[in-house]
This record gives structure tokens, C-alpha cells and sequence, in this order.
């Protein structure tokens, strides 16, 4: 049933998510961006020294502003959502980060990294 659930929501913002074009073809001022995807998860037990993988949904949000037509500065939220036994659990990974594109309009390859 949860498989069934993420594939569906995998599809639905495969279906519905827009290019990374901006309105007028140039990056500049405001920035929101989202993705979703499937991802792995290696969580530690320290006590049993032993670990467990997850596989579960992870979602990224993007929220800043376009400092020129390469360079972008933004708050990165990531976060893998998971079922154990019968609770559905979530792990977050903020940070700021910065993001320096190769062409002044999209679309164009990028290098990007953060802080947190």
C-alpha cells in the first residue's frame, strides 16, 4: 500500500512539475523550486553498533533570490520521509546554499553546493 501511495505521488509531480525555465527565460530575482524523488536511507544504531537502510520518498524545496543571471543564493530544505513498523517518520536536512550555473539562461548545467 505505502509503494502504491509514493508511486502515485511520484507520478503526479512527474506530470505536473514545469521546466526549469524562468518566465521570461532569465534568471532573476525571486527563486522556488521543488523535486521529489526516491531515496536511500543508512540509519546507525550506536548502541547495537549495527545499521539499517530505509527506502523511502525524499522531497527538496529551494526558496531565495537570483543574485545575477549565474548565480543563485538560497535555503535548501531536504527531507526523507519512511515508514517503520506502523509509524511514518521524517528526517530533515536544512541549509543554505549556492548555486552557480554555466550559461546565463536555461536551460544550462549547473554546480551547486551548502551549508548545514
Amino acid at each position: 500500500m505505502f509503494q502504491s501511495r509514493v508511486l502515485i505521488l511520484v507520478l503526479v509531480f512527474c506530470v505536473i512539475g514545469t521546466s526549469a525555465n524562468a518566465w521570461d527565460g532569465r534568471r532573476n530575482g525571486f527563486v522556488f523550486g521543488y523535486g521529489v524523488g526516491i531515496g536511500l536511507l543508512n540509519l546507525i544504531n550506536p548502541y547495537e553498533s549495527s545499521f539499517t537502510n530505509k527506502v523511502g520518498l525524499e522531497t527538496d524545496m529551494k526558496i531565495g533570490a537570483a543574485i545575477d543571471e549565474k548565480t543563485i543564493l538560497h535555503y535548501s530544505g531536504k527531507q526523507f520521509w519512511f515508514k517503520d513498523r506502523e509509524l511514518f517518520l521524517t528526517v530533515a536536512y536544512p541549509s543554505a546554499g549556492l548555486t552557480r550555473y554555466f550559461r546565463p539562461q536555461a536551460p544550462s548545467g549547473y554546480i551547486g553546493g551548502g551549508l548545514g
